[in-house]
């Protein structure tokens, strides 16, 4: 009987000539406890190799109002063709399973034999911003024409945009604020957009009246005779 302890000892019972390593029993008859150091005929053939070492997807669209994406996936498995014990697996690089990852993070994992053979695998993850900017314009905007001026000069503030990611801005078109408006309505776009392109617009108006009233000058008042045999004048 041969029983392995801790991968490298081997001891049992022997009543025969045995040979094992460089310890030899030579008496035939003999019934003896033994224990041989057998490392040496754990040779190392090659190193583990690694399986089962990808996640399930690595393309990854941002989790809700998260800049970021969840990435879940297992652990690989080893498998190495050395006699001695079975290979360790760790995580040697990147964030855990459950994690939430931005594009181009990366997971490796790494297998170790007895001997130190090692074999590695990783993987990196694009992560794609699929999330619309929200965008807030201001309150239509309404005002009387500045005196003498068929038009207002009109300011008011900007409109806010928030998005999942920094990066987020706005343009817009139009006479904006501080703009010269005319007498009349006036529409504003303003479009909210973010890093990765993604863009949404609103409007806003502005009304302009016209509260002015006119001036009228009259001519002088004209004295005349009437015309020649008529009761009146041209």
């Amino acid at each position: 009987n041969l029983n392995a302890l801790n991968g490298q000892i081997y001891c049992g019972d022997v009543s025969h000539s045995l040979v094992a390593g460089d310890i030899v029993s030579g008496d035939p008859l003999c019934t003896s406890d033994f224990c041989v150091d057998v490392s040496a005929t754990c040779v190392p053939n090659s190193p583990p190799v690694l399986s089962g070492c990808q996640a399930p997807s690595v393309n990854l669209n941002m989790d809700a109002g998260l800049c970021c994406a969840t990435a879940v996936f297992g652990i690989p498995t080893a498998t190495d063709s050395d006699p001695c014990g079975s290979p360790s697996v760790s995580q040697t690089f990147g964030a855990g399973s459950g994690a939430c990852v931005t594009d181009g993070a990366s997971v490796q994992f790494t297998a170790t034999d007895n001997f130190g053979a090692t074999d590695q695998c990783s993987w990196a993850y694009s992560v794609f911003d699929a999330e619309f900017p929200s965008i807030t314009c201001p309150a239509g905007e309404t005002a009387t024409n500045d005196t003498g001026q068929c038009s207002a000069v009109v300011s008011f503030s900007d409109p806010s945009v928030t998005d999942n990611c920094p990066g987020s801005a706005f343009s817009g078109s139009g006479l904006l604020s501080g703009g010269t408006y005319p007498v009349g309505s006036s529409t504003n776009t303003y479009t909210g957009s973010d890093a990765a392109g993604n863009a949404v617009a609103c409007t806003m108006s502005v009304v302009v009246s016209d509260t002015e009233s006119p001036t009228i000058t009259c001519p002088a008042d004209v004295s005349v005779a009437n015309d020649p045999g008529n009761c009146g004048a041209v």
